[in-house]
């Protein structure tokens, strides 16, 4: 078979006219238990991401204290549902990375039955080569800790 075959377009063409459905039923019937947050890196992928579910963006407030700590709020429940948030990791990193930490924490304590991070540029991935003294990377040590809080990571790492 040739690598540029037209069948899975033809394929993914028949699944988007199948999905012609309205935005309450697809959210009722597919995806009864799912609420999709989005961190300030990147609303617009989050906005693309539910528009192609059929649901809408969670509720989320983020605040920034005179000390440029960063305040989370959850604008609506999460008890029992599975969570997706969705952070990039350009831009600010750290400042990303610690908002993800503390949407999956808000998350985890409202009682949400399983967190997923969907993070399209995984922040620090570069860091994932042994330097010349053997050290650790720094990116198995941010795996291993954010596991803790979070059910599962989802990351493209760069090659």
């Amino acid at each position: 078979m040739p690598l540029l075959s037209s069948e899975p377009i033809r394929a993914r063409c028949l699944v988007k006219s199948n999905l012609v459905t309205t935005r309450s039923n697809v959210a009722n019937n597919r995806m009864p238990n799912i609420k999709v947050f989005s961190g300030t890196s990147h609303p617009d992928l989050a906005q693309r991401i539910v528009d192609r579910l059929g649901i809408d963006v969670g509720k989320v407030v983020t605040k920034k204290f005179s000390n440029l700590e960063t305040c989370v709020e959850i604008g609506e429940s999460v008890r029992g549902e599975d969570v997706y948030i969705i952070q990039s990791g350009s831009g600010e990193v750290n400042d990303n990375l610690m908002e993800l930490l503390i949407m999956i924490n808000a998350c985890k304590i409202a009682s949400a039955s399983r967190v997923t991070a969907v993070i399209p540029c995984f922040p620090y991935a570069r860091q994932d080569k042994k330097d010349k003294n053997g050290d650790i990377p720094e990116n198995d040590n941010n795996r291993s800790r954010a596991t803790v809080k979070c059910n599962e990571w989802k990351f493209r790492s760069r090659a």
